[in-house]
């Protein structure tokens, strides 16, 4: 994307600490049965996860709260608000930096993350593109033209998954906070109404993939021929895996999603194992009668940025 917000966003402030990378790890889900809100039942007979290997220097995860409200921001009140939502928080401390408008956060004297709150409005221009499709937020447009303050947020931590964590417990903080109206997360370009953030950040048995990854169409007939759209994810790559596209509709994927997700970061059945092509996970509704089965492989993307993936394979058996 071309506008400012679609790229990565660098976290403009603290002295955010650069930590070494994780080693590679690759994670393999078996027989585990995962249980969908829509009914769906996932079970994966044999499900290897690539954990993606940064050849860099961890990078900060970055996300922005819009408020008409200029208050100054209090690390013992976010801390509070934080520990409700992730409950190893308390490992967590927070301070106020010397600038008088930002909150540090560490654990053992290692600076974890940031939060800088600015009184004045994020410019409306580098809005536009992400808000075409933002998440439970009808009035986008008139909130954001009115929002007076925003808080920039930033956190960084070798373990991708716990960084998302960590900044989701302190974005709901700086959202209840600053009575926030909203949500840019950035490493997925999402916009996110303040309500439907809190609702999803909130959830006990299960990780925010709504929040954290981005399921994306392309339409395209120069590289898909008749095959139809193509759906790809965004955001599962800030988690240390590989992301995903297939020739499937958003539902399916999403899906697929929410169910790797579930396996994955909330440690269902892991161990560590090599990386392998070809996997299957069959996937049914719950009366048997429309059974999917996935195979997933490395593949060089289709899109036109190309790229190193992984293609999914969601058909009905």
């Amino acid at each position: 994307m071309q506008s400012g917000f679609g790229k990565r966003k660098q976290a403009p402030v603290g002295n955010v600490p650069v930590l070494a990378p994780p080693p590679p790890r690759f994670v393999r889900a078996v027989e585990t049965a995962i249980a969908l809100p829509s009914d769906v039942r996932v079970v994966p007979t044999v499900a290897v996860a690539t954990m993606a290997t940064p050849d860099v220097a961890v990078q900060p995860l970055v996300a922005y709260v819009f408020t008409r409200h200029l208050t100054k921001l209090l690390p013992e009140n976010l801390l509070l608000k934080a520990r409700t939502t992730w409950p190893a928080m308390p490992q967590i401390d927070m301070h106020a930096a010397g600038d008088g408008a930002s909150v540090l956060m560490g654990a053992n004297g290692v600076q974890l993350g940031a939060t800088k709150f600015v009184a004045a409005m994020y410019p409306i221009g580098e809005l536009q593109e992400a808000s075409g499709s933002a998440l439970g937020w009808p009035s986008v447009s008139a909130d954001l033209n009115m929002h007076t303050a925003h808080a920039i947020l930033s956190v960084t931590h070798p373990d991708p998954a716990r960084a998302h964590m960590l900044l989701t417990a302190l974005t709901v903080a700086v959202v209840e906070e600053l009575d926030g109206s909203g949500v840019y997360w950035s490493s997925t370009d999402n916009l996110i109404s303040a309500q439907e953030f809190l609702e999803h950040a909130r959830l006990k048995d299960a990780p925010p993939a709504i929040l954290w990854t981005k399921i994306n169409l392309l339409d395209s007939t120069t590289a898909l021929g008749a095959q139809g759209a193509l759906a790809y994810t965004s955001g599962l790559s800030t988690l240390g895996f590989k992301d995903y596209e297939c020739v499937c509709s958003r539902e399916d994927l999403e899906n697929f999603v929410f169910a790797f997700l579930r396996t994955t970061v909330m440690g269902a059945a892991m161990r560590g194992d090599q990386e392998h092509d070809g996997m299957v996970r069959e996937v049914d509704n719950g009366d048997g009668k429309r059974p999917f089965e996935i195979s997933y492989r490395h593949s060089t993307s289709i899109r036109p940025e190309g790229g190193n993936i992984i293609r999914l394979n969601l058909g009905r058996v």
